[in-house]
């Protein structure tokens, strides 16, 4: 884990395996130590690909975590290699993330056509990140 102490920042990587799958006890494990440790006030989740964010909300939205966590808008950041490259624009798993999020975000500026063009396919908002307080007043207004 890495804590940046002037940020107040808490980072925690998690392996073994999928996190959607079975519920991904792996991440249950370290998501319960997180909460009783540092008591965080917003998580960020990156699931490294999987499309199964569904089957995240659902975890996150069950019994366990309901008096614990309140689960806002999920943002889907799209990078420039996602928005050029064909082996994303066929891929079923990268689509259903795109699907399945509230908001889209890009960070590469100049392919921006491509993003908009995927947001109003999947009548999304689109946010480009300008990499100051204004990306977070974004992400803090879910």
């Amino acid at each position: 884990p890495q804590f940046d102490e002037a940020k107040n920042i808490f980072i925690k990587e998690v392996y073994g395996g999928c996190l959607c799958c079975s519920a991904g006890m792996p991440f249950t494990v370290a998501l319960n130590k997180l909460i009783k440790e540092v008591r965080p006030q917003r998580l960020f989740i990156e699931p490294a690909g999987a499309g199964h964010l569904e089957n995240i909300k659902k975890v996150l939205q069950g019994p366990f975590y309901v008096p614990v966590i309140q689960l806002t808008e999920t943002v889907c950041i799209l990078s420039a290699e996602q928005l050029t490259e064909q082996k994303y624009a066929e891929n079923a798993t990268y689509l259903s993330l795109i699907a399945q999020s509230d908001k889209l975000c890009i960070s590469d500026h100049p392919y921006s056509p491509q993003a908009q063009k995927l947001a109003t396919h999947y009548k999304k908002s689109l946010y480009t990140l300008q990499q100051n307080q204004q990306d977070l007043a974004f992400i803090l207004q879910g």
